[in-house]
């Protein structure tokens, strides 16, 4: 299971945003949603507003070249941010 589509609290730090994860593994077995959201912010350090959980998906083609998208995505969104926000 993994979680993605994290949205981070950074309190508006750009580099502490682009360093963090797109996906976190959440480990088996977890399931409540307040234990899958402290297991994040004791990873990471940080909180977050929201997630999106994916559940036994690891291995599925289509589940990997979607992921891919979103971190294309992403990628040009932060440099979007770098280049022309800051």
């Amino acid at each position: 299971m993994k979680a993605y589509n994290i949205q981070w609290d950074t309190d508006g730090d750009l580099d502490v945003f682009l360093s963090l994860p797109n996906e976190i593994k959440i480990p088996d077995g977890m399931v409540d949603e307040d234990e899958i959201s402290d297991y994040i912010s004791d990873q990471t350090g940080w909180c977050h507003y929201r997630l999106d959980v994916l559940e036994g998906c690891e291995d599925n083609p289509v589940y990997r070249k979607e992921i891919q998208e979103i971190r294309k995505e992403l990628s040009e969104i932060q440099e979007y941010i770098k280049t022309e926000l800051f």
